[in-house]
């Protein structure tokens, strides 16, 4: 009776061993899910920064080529304007000279 017993006692501790180790893998099969499901919004979150960060600097990189644009316009202006002085500047000098400048226009 003994081994009966011995058996008895034997099966019941491989049943709450198995019920141990199924609550087990329950457990670690939903904590890899969750940890799955969190890995996976983080790397969307990764992935939206991402995007973010090289749209901003899309958009810095053409500022910059808007204000180099805009740099390179004075830039023309002000050489134009210095074009305009100096030519002024040669007008009244030959006027001064009395070498009348407005015949000079008409041959250019």
């Amino acid at each position: 009776m003994s081994s009966e017993k011995g058996k008895h006692i034997h099966l019941d501790l491989q049943d709450q061993l198995s019920q141990k180790n199924h609550r087990l893998a329950t457990k670690v099969n939903y904590f890899d899910r969750k940890h799955d499901c969190q890995l996976q919004r983080d790397r969307m979150h990764l992935a939206n920064t991402n995007s973010q960060a090289v749209h901003e600097r899309q958009l810095m990189s053409k500022e910059m080529d808007i204000r180099l644009e805009e740099a390179k316009a004075r830039s023309s202006e002000q050489h134009v304007k210095e074009h305009v002085a100096m030519t002024e500047m040669l007008r009244l000098q030959l006027k001064l000279k009395g070498i009348d400048g407005e015949d000079d226009d008409r041959q250019l």
